[in-house]
């Protein structure tokens, strides 16, 4: 099908535009530019290097890919964490899933849904993995995609010290500090006991102290956090809807009680404000 002769991109008027197209969801994108700018509307293709994006009725953006920092699926105003920022570094592209799995490869091309030169399939993103393999994910199922390398001059204003992060670590999961429980998405059968190899470290609060898997090393707790005698900060678990236990820096397989999905958390009474994220590898056995 020939493509439109306007095109546009971000939250505005764009409920008109593609009466003739199927009825998939309009999928948004907020851009970070490789001048600090950022351009958010209604992403409609990825064409001979150029992103189509709709920002309003009569303004349609063709952004080069390569003026691009990285793509935001999420929230309407670009942002990402220092953390990922370490992780983006390198030649690689980054694709940050929304269950906080991620996996680094290069991105091969955006396809399919309204405004596209194949608005009969839905919108997917086809990147090669590391094995050389592509790999096909719907659109839905990602939060970011970092194209450039994050090794970028830092910003004039000082920053408070933030937490460290390792280097990316391959099959980990990434546990953040200000996220509550995250689902691993790997199934605890009864009987089994499960390893966890753990690297990283979070700041509570703003400024407030940091924590390695074994929590902060004063050793303070909480009444309020989820579970309340173990140091803030620590790596604690979850199956399914079952009591938390506590991970820490164990490296030795430990019991896990009860069966169905693991979950993973730092250990906190108010999550909200924290930042860093530990990278963990989930090794179960019986």
């Amino acid at each position: 099908m020939s493509r439109c002769v306007a095109r546009i991109g971000p939250l505005a008027l764009f409920g008109s535009l593609l009466l003739a197209a199927p009825s998939f969801a309009q999928d948004q994108a907020s851009l970070l530019l490789r001048d600090s700018t950022t351009v958010a509307g209604t992403f409609e293709d990825l064409a001979n290097g150029l992103v189509y994006l709709r920002v309003s009725l009569h303004d349609q953006r063709r952004i080069p890919l390569g003026d691009i920092v990285f793509i935001d699926l999420v929230n309407p105003s670009p942002r990402t964490t220092r953390d990922e920022i370490r992780l983006a570094q390198g030649p690689h592209h980054l694709f940050l899933f929304r269950d906080n799995r991620y996996e680094m490869g290069q991105l091969v091309t955006i396809e399919g849904g309204p405004g596209s030169s194949r608005e009969d399939i839905p919108r997917a993103v086809v990147f090669r993995g590391a094995n050389g393999q592509d790999r096909r994910v719907a659109w839905g199922e990602l939060a970011r995609i970092h194209l450039l390398d994050m090794a970028m001059p830092a910003t004039p204003a000082p920053a408070p010290p933030r937490p460290a992060t390792a280097e990316a670590v391959s099959g980990a999961i990434m546990v953040r500090a200000d996220s509550g429980w995250v689902n691993t998405h790997l199934t605890i059968r009864r009987g089994d006991r499960v390893a966890f190899r753990t690297t990283g470290e979070v700041q509570l609060a703003r400024g407030g102290e940091l924590a390695g898997a074994a929590g902060v090393p004063s050793g303070r707790t909480s009444a309020g956090a989820l579970m309340p005698g173990v140091p803030l900060g620590a790596l604690i678990g979850r199956v399914g809807a079952g009591p938390p236990f506590a991970i820490g820096d164990q490296t030795g397989a430990l019991p896990v009680p009860g069966e169905g999905l693991l979950f993973l958390a730092v250990n906190d009474d108010s999550p909200g404000d924290n930042s860093g994220l530990f990278q963990v590898v989930v090794m179960p056995s019986r």
